[in-house]
């Protein structure tokens, strides 16, 4: 093999390696939580506004990493759309996330949802009485950590147990 040759060899096996280590500023997610419960507001067969409690951390543009582990409820709202139809389909996809958030409450399973970028809303205190909710972020729709790429990850798994520990007060 030619120097030449070599070199490039040597690049591209450093550029591989390079984009192939996940980092968790490249994680897509903007909230990782433990659900404790659901909340579904008016009702569960037409919600237009959801609580979701338990243990939360919210990703961090400033560090690229995420937020200490915080405990209470986030309660969102339906996002509006331009139109009638987009309110629709905006209602719909909302309550398929927010049926999601049920099928893992009260385990101790970790999810992600909302985006790195978008406004994940509040965590508020237990004691916080529910009124003006923050709009729901939709992104990447709701996602079960145990099947993600970055659950191999150490920050990852470190976060992990810090929302169980939070959420089950272990």
């Amino acid at each position: 093999m030619t120097p030449k040759r070599a070199l490039v060899a040597v690049v591209l096996l450093a550029a591989v390696a390079f984009w192939s280590a996940p980092v968790n500023a490249s994680d897509p997610v903007g909230v990782y939580c433990v659900i404790k419960k659901v909340v579904m507001e008016p009702d569960e067969c037409a919600p237009t506004r959801v609580q979701v409690w338990g243990a939360f951390s919210f990703a961090d543009a400033r560090t690229g990493g995420y937020s200490d582990v915080m405990t209470g409820y986030l309660y969102y709202s339906v996002p509006k759309g331009a139109n009638a139809r987009t309110d629709e389909l905006n209602g719909r996809a909302a309550q398929a996330e927010w049926n999601d958030f049920k099928a893992v409450a009260g385990t101790t399973e970790v999810v992600g949802f909302g985006g790195r970028r978008a406004a994940p809303g509040r965590v508020r205190a237990a004691t916080d009485k529910p009124e003006n909710p923050d709009e729901y972020p939709f992104n990447i729709g709701v996602v079960r950590m145990r099947d993600n790429v970055w659950a191999r990850q150490a920050w990852y798994t470190d976060m992990a147990a810090a929302l169980r520990r939070a959420a089950t007060g272990r």
